[in-house]
């Protein structure tokens, strides 16, 4: 059987913060283009409302699952 090499949780973490940037990033742009800063600002509203707060002394595997977690519910 082939044995899989597991991404560390560090790397994990840096993807999922990147993807979380992109979003942040991409999508506002798109409503207030299409919808108006009220859409935008309604939008950030329903994200910080979602989003949970990474602990300072996290470990990096619990980083990348906050992180995970609050991408996906965004």
């Amino acid at each position: 059987m082939v044995k899989i090499k597991e991404m560390p949780f560090a790397e994990k973490y840096a993807h999922a913060l990147e993807y979380t940037k992109l979003l942040e990033t991409f999508v506002p742009p798109l409503l207030r283009k299409h919808l108006g800063d009220k859409a935008v600002m309604e939008l950030k509203s329903r994200w910080e409302k979602v989003v949970e707060p990474i602990p300072n002394n996290a470990s990096d595997e619990t980083k990348y699952e906050v992180t995970y977690r609050n991408w996906v519910r965004q």
